[in-house]
């Protein structure tokens, strides 16, 4: 019964954050070696751009895609 309830709370859980959308100011897609592509964002006009970790993509459509599934931003000018 304990640990039909800890997996039920773990599900709730990784569903609340798949629903969330990270509020981004602005976002980049960055082009590096092997001809992969990572993702950097930043949460404030002024701030430091961030790299999304453990992501990195094998084409810019499938960042994009990445990009609209998990940020919520307001892009202007970089993409």
């Amino acid at each position: 019964m304990e640990q039909l309830y800890i997996t039920q709370i773990s599900i709730l859980i990784r569903e609340f954050k798949i629903l969330q959308k990270m509020k981004v100011y602005e976002y980049r897609i960055v082009k590096i070696e092997k001809g992969l592509f990572l993702i950097e964002y930043k949460v404030a006009p002024y701030g430091v751009w961030h790299e999304v970790e453990d992501k990195k993509f094998k084409s810019k459509p499938k960042a994009e895609a990445w990009i609209g599934k998990n940020f919520e931003c307001n892009n202007f000018g970089h993409k």
